[in-house]
């Protein structure tokens, strides 16, 4: 299998440099590399093939001033290509732009930090081939074949229908896809192409509604393990792999490595720049998961020297201590009974909260097993103390649905729950922050938006940082310098 690593630019045009120096030394005779120029540079950039098109039967000037402008363009392109920090602005990565950096912003992304930690939910596995003939209504396959035919039926109005046939040599399946006129234009007929898709078979056909598509060999969505994101409408899957892979390319020499090479070698563990590599671009299932397990070990390590280094400073934190009453309203108005584990975690960060130094504590559990109501726990005890509580999630849609459910179990006991949104109005933002500012709120859910400059606690006590691996280790220290001895729930 090929090696799934994004190629590093300057590597190529290097190359290619190299190349043109010897065939200026050999005379521009068209012999400094196995098959010619032409050929050469249309394998490395096909976008600049064009310059070089025809070079076998170019005059000596002629193919002199055509190397020269490649050179150039090449040139041209390095300086586009330049270094990426951390920190850069999503909007200057690569294929993205103002107007795309909304929707990235949509999903929690503002940074190149954020861009690269933001990690895939899942992995596919676009690896094993199988017969046209063997497939099976409803499951999701991997299919090789020559393009027969293609139709194009405007169905109504508004809905165009384009059919493709692959022929394996053992059954044909048909593509399908609903107003894509620019599939209508790729696809070519008696080229080989590799579909991927759920099967279905229909009116005595085998086929698949909007597949993943390439010409064979190519292997970028087709023939590997292709990683799958959280996404947001307008930002397909190919988008999001494509701005991944340039910016990874040019950012990954910024990346800083966190884990004591000690560390690593007794643990087994990647580097954080290989982990993150791995993770977006996987050769195989064992390289994503040892990627996982790196960056999971990583946050953990953080985590607990981040707890030491607290805990040398007790001079800086203060208790908490939560109003009783208060708490059995809490518990009493819950229309449900905290498990096992639950009690243990409430207890728990109680005893942080009393503590002397400020509480820095991780706070596990799978999708739907009750972390939420635990932070909402964390969140009244701060308010029953006479504190403030921040929650900062990684989008504006999560952020409100906790501002919902916060404020639904944080209701019976007259703490008010506000939303610090994006899309309030300038009035309503001074507003809030007022009100912020003097006390009256005494939990805000927000996202990067609690760090801003203009936001100002009178009492913050408590941090709750949803989805850790989402904000970078300065996210988290601009929101806890928002209080004095800020207690940090992840």
């Amino acid at each position: 299998m090929t090696q799934a690593r994004p190629e590093r630019l300057e590597e190529k045009i290097a190359l290619v440099r190299k190349v043109i120096e010897l065939e200026r030394r050999k005379g521009f005779a068209d012999t400094a590399v196995v098959g010619g120029i032409e050929a050469f540079v249309k394998k490395h950039f096909p976008k600049l093939s064009g310059l070089v098109s025809g070079y076998g039967k170019m005059s000596q000037a002629e193919r002199e001033k055509a190397l020269s402008e490649l050179e150039a363009r090449l040139g041209r392109l390095l300086q586009a290509e330049a270094p990426l920090s951390l920190d850069t602005p999503i909007r200057f990565a690569p294929g993205v732009g103002e107007k795309r950096a909304a929707l990235f912003e949509r999903l929690g992304i503002h940074t190149v930090e954020d861009l690269l930690t933001f990690f895939p939910r899942r992995l596919e596995d676009r690896t094993k081939l199988r017969p046209i003939k063997d497939l099976r209504d409803g499951e999701s396959a991997l299919v090789e074949g020559v393009l027969r035919a293609k139709s194009k039926v405007k169905v109504k109005r508004n809905l165009e229908l384009i059919k493709a046939a692959i022929d394996d040599g053992s059954g044909i399946l048909f593509g399908v896809w609903f107003n894509q006129p620019w599939v209508w234009e790729s696809l070519v007929q008696g080229e080989r192409y590799a579909f991927y898709g759920k099967v279905q078979i229909r009116y005595g056909e085998i086929q698949m509604e909007n597949p993943v598509w390439e010409r064979a060999g190519k292997k970028e969505q087709t023939g590997r393990f292709v990683p799958i994101y959280p996404s947001t409408e307008g930002l397909s899957q190919n988008i999001l792999q494509s701005v991944i892979q340039r910016t990874f390319r040019r950012a990954e020499q910024a990346i800083p490595e966190f884990l004591p090479q000690e560390i690593r070698d007794k643990y087994g563990l990647l580097s954080r720049r290989e982990a993150l590599m791995k993770i977006h671009f996987p050769r195989t299932l064992a390289d994503f998961e040892r990627a996982r397990e790196t960056l999971a070990f990583e946050e953990l390590f953080l985590l607990q020297v981040g707890l030491l280094l607290r805990r040398k400073r007790e001079n800086f934190g203060r208790s908490i201590h939560p109003d009783p009453k208060c708490m059995e309203r809490f518990f009493a108005n819950l229309p449900f009974s905290l498990t096992p584990s639950q009690k243990r975690a409430v207890e728990k960060i109680e005893e942080d909260l009393r503590a002397p130094y400020p509480m820095l504590r991780l706070l596990q559990g799978d999708v739907g097993s009750g972390k939420t109501v635990v932070a909402a726990a964390a969140c009244a005890m701060v308010a029953s103390a006479g504190a403030q509580a921040a929650v900062m999630a990684p989008t504006e849609i999560l952020a409100e649905q906790h501002y919902h459910v916060f404020r639904e179990l944080l209701g019976p006991l007259s703490v008010e729950v506000a939303l610090l949104s994006g899309g309030l109005s300038r009035r309503e933002r001074e507003e809030l922050l007022s009100h912020i500012a003097e006390g009256k709120v005494q939990v805000v859910i927000g996202t990067h938006a609690l760090i801003e400059e203009d936001v100002e606690f009178r009492d913050l006590a408590l941090a709750v940082i949803d989805e850790q691996h989402r904000f970078g280790v300065i996210q988290r220290a601009a929101l806890e310098k928002k209080g004095k001895g800020t207690n940090i729930l992840v």
